[in-house]
């Protein structure tokens, strides 16, 4: 047997082949008594209109039911739903911004670029981080923003890792703003058995001042 059949036949044997990717399946509703999805977009785009300021006390359901967060848990939210990490946090002065204590507020220049404000009370500032879809930072399809997936296959100290994450962005018919977390395996030779957490956030719009 000629060497590189050999490898290739070893690798099957012992499972090394890397196995294909998973998709995230699409969410297609949201949960009951929540409404709809709003099917404004820009023009000439699939991003979805996110712009407006939201309390920043959003509603839970997950695997567990729904729930009112309290105020700190809320707050953690924004660090688990928006990828800080791809853009540098700025420090701006209250007058810059039109977020206020216990909100948030989505600004979108454009389909292609969006910034979120938001007051932080461990640095008692009001901070603004911007996304940008040439960076890369999200992608737009069907109405619906997604932020760049997360996603793990290997192994770390010793133990194996595969998983992904993704969090969309979209509007109700009620003006909230809804954000999905989503998470699952990343590759596996059986797609079709692949079981993925979906929790869904909503964010209600803050009273007109």
């Amino acid at each position: 047997m000629k060497p590189a059949l050999l490898i290739c036949v070893l690798l099957s044997l012992c499972g090394c082949a890397t196995p294909p990717e998973i998709r995230i399946p699409e969410v297609s509703r949201l949960p009951e008594g929540w409404g709809r999805f709003e099917s404004s977009r820009f023009a000439g785009g699939d991003c979805p209109v996110l712009y407006g300021t939201y309390l920043n006390s959003p509603d839970e359901f997950g695997p567990n039911g729904k729930r009112t967060d309290a105020d700190e848990y809320a707050a953690f939210m924004i660090y688990k739903l928006f990828p800080f990490y791809l853009s540098e946090v700025q420090v701006v002065s209250a007058s810059e911004v039109t977020a206020s204590k216990g909100t948030i507020s989505v600004r979108q220049d454009s389909a292609s670029f969006l910034t979120l404000q938001d007051y932080v009370e461990t640095n008692e500032a009001f901070e603004s981080t911007s996304f940008s879809m040439s960076e890369g930072d999200f992608s737009c399809a069907d109405g619906i923003l997604k932020f760049r997936r997360q996603e793990q296959y290997g192994m770390m100290e010793g133990q194996s890792v595969n998983f992904q994450v993704q969090v969309q962005a979209n509007k109700a018919d009620d003006g909230s703003l809804i954000m999905i977390w989503s998470r699952g395996p990343y590759r596996g030779n059986a797609p079709e058995k692949a079981e993925f957490v979906h929790v869904f956030y909503r964010f209600p719009p803050a009273p007109e001042k």
